[in-house]
């Protein structure tokens, strides 16, 4: 047998293997996804994703036996990766209602300027502080 048959062969085998797996465990690892991301289309994405990684195992000739758990791992590692990605929304950045223009736009308009001094950003930084740990109760 020549080498690119036995290439073919061993593609096809791989496909198939790759396309039973992913049938088999795509609404279980969709619901786990699902389950930690709220948003769909971001749990599509990371479907996807874990998806991908699967192919490119088996095409690195490095098959994965336990599908499933294999995929869970790499689901729940995509997932965090997108956790520590995210820049933590500041309170202060947090616009408030306001009714008119004279009054309050956001918490920066309610806390010292840091242009009044160190004294001034240290107690600027202490009630952002305890904002956030009230709000965190």
């Amino acid at each position: 047998m020549d080498a690119a048959l036995s290439d073919r062969l061993r593609t096809s085998a791989q496909d198939r293997e790759i396309s039973a797996a992913v049938r088999r465990e795509r609404a279980r690892l969709l619901a786990f996804i699902r389950s930690r991301v709220l948003d769909a289309a971001e749990a599509e994405d990371l479907l996807q994703e874990a998806f991908y990684e699967l192919v490119a195992a088996y095409r690195l000739m490095q098959p994965v036996e336990q599908a499933g758990a294999w995929l869970m791992r790499v689901a729940r590692n995509r997932i965090i990766d997108r956790f520590r990605k995210r820049r933590p929304e500041l309170l202060a950045d947090q616009p408030l209602a306001a009714q008119d223009a004279d009054e309050v736009n956001g918490l920066e308009d309610l806390l010292p300027s840091l242009d009044d001094g160190p004294d001034t950003a240290a107690l600027r930084e202490l009630l952002l502080e305890q904002v956030e740990e009230a709000l965190d109760e």
